[in-house]
């Protein structure tokens, strides 16, 4: 079935994850995003209010980060600088995509690559992983290791 997905992952030593994606809850079609970490989780709500993450700490305590955190980091504003203005606004995702875009040709253009921006070699990394899901899929769920 193609609606609905789920990743059993462990990377090297005992850090594990599991990646699930759905589209099977009636009346309930909507981009959700739940992080879970053993420090806390993180939910973004995709539809409504893609701008404001909801943290929480590993006691299950709704976290208020500063708004102040991010002022200086060149990471983000560089986002900043390439997000849509909200007048332009072709919706949450649309705006990600052209700002992943813009990010990228800019890049190219001055030449130069601002820290934490992905690599061509994590790109492929996720490939590899996209790759063994299905492989294990076929192999009615079958561990297959990949190298990165």
């Amino acid at each position: 079935m193609d609606d609905w997905a789920s990743l059993s992952l462990q990377v090297e030593g005992s850090i594990r994850g599991t990646i699930e994606a759905s589209r099977l809850a009636v009346g309930n079609d909507a981009n959700r995003m739940w992080i879970y970490g053993d420090k806390g989780s993180l939910f973004i709500d995709l539809d409504h209010d893609p701008y404001s993450p909801t943290f929480y700490d590993e006691k299950g305590q709704r976290i208020y980060p500063d708004p102040k955190l991010l002022a200086n980091d060149p990471f983000y504003e560089r986002i900043a600088k390439l997000y849509p203005n909200p007048k332009l606004s072709q919706g949450f995702m649309v705006d990600t995509h052209l700002t992943s875009l813009l990010w990228f040709l800019s890049s190219v253009a001055e030449g130069k690559t601002l820290d934490h921006t992905p690599t061509f070699e994590e790109g492929h990394g996720v490939q590899l992983v996209l790759d063994a899901a299905y492989q294990s899929s076929l192999q009615n769920g079958a561990i297959i290791y990949v190298n990165l």
